[in-house]
């Protein structure tokens, strides 16, 4: 129930449906990549991810605006280093997911495809391909 965006000195404002505005220092760069949910602000400003309070120092890179994802419960959060070809997944708490990174180029599609328990996730593998992963 409220907008959310970045300043330029780096603070987070958020305006509520009332028109209430409320800052927040939190010491983000003025081109921080801002993401929130109404449980979670993500943010990612060079090799630096923040999920929630969990700061994560990624490898050196040239990475994707972060996405999040809810399904079966669960939010997961995805960035893609272009640079190195790997996709990283995070859970809510800034915690890499077991088996990644994962090889592809660009920033990925989660959903449940075919319906069964599992979750699959597509994304660029080249220029003209495509790849799709299964999370188990």
């Amino acid at each position: 129930n409220k907008f959310t965006t970045i300043g330029a000195n780096g603070d987070i404002i958020q305006v509520d449906t009332n028109g209430k505005i409320i800052r927040k220092k939190l010491g983000f760069d003025s081109r921080t990549n801002l993401l929130a949910s109404n449980k979670l602000i993500i943010a990612q400003w060079d090799n630096n991810l923040q999920i929630g309070d969990k700061k994560i120092k990624l490898e050196f890179g040239n990475y994707t605006t972060p996405k999040l994802f809810y399904l079966n419960d669960k939010i997961f959060i995805t960035i893609t280093d272009i640079q190195s070809d790997k996709v990283w997944f995070f859970d809510s708490n800034g915690k890499v997911l077991s088996d990644f990174p994962v090889y592809g180029t660009s920033s990925i599609d989660l959903d449940n495809i075919d319906e069964d328990k599992s979750l699959e996730f597509v994304c660029q593998s080249s220029y003209n391909e495509l790849i799709m992963y299964q999370i188990y």
